[in-house]
């Protein structure tokens, strides 16, 4: 596991520590920040809308969003996990995530 500075403290497990960071406890892909925005702008989702769809609040939408947290990695899983019900794909080159592509853009 490495170490990486968080605003003056020490977190486990974590690669860069601003939210958006990749989580480093498990080998496959976690969605992060500028992807989780962009996906939502495509989709026009509001967060309201995501809290509904993923199951998590809005308000830790918001923070995450806001760079306020480090995501718990079940709460990006339950985030990722809805978006590409929705058509999402993330675009991840090198381990880190670099973009989306949306295969379709649901009628709502």
């Amino acid at each position: 596991m490495t170490y990486a500075p968080v605003r003056g403290r020490r977190v486990h497990g974590i690669r860069n520590c601003a939210f958006g960071a990749q989580l480093q406890s498990r080998s496959t892909f976690m969605v992060n920040r500028k992807q989780l925005l962009a996906a939502r702008a495509w989709l026009e989702l509001s967060q309201q809308e995501l809290a509904d769809l993923s199951r998590v609040s809005k308000r830790t939408i918001s923070h995450l969003e806001a760079g306020d947290r480090i995501p718990h990695e079940r709460t990006m899983r339950d985030i990722q996990e809805a978006l590409e019900a929705l058509g999402v794909e993330f675009i991840v080159e090198g381990g880190v995530g670099t973009g989306i592509r949306v295969a379709m853009k649901p009628d709502r």
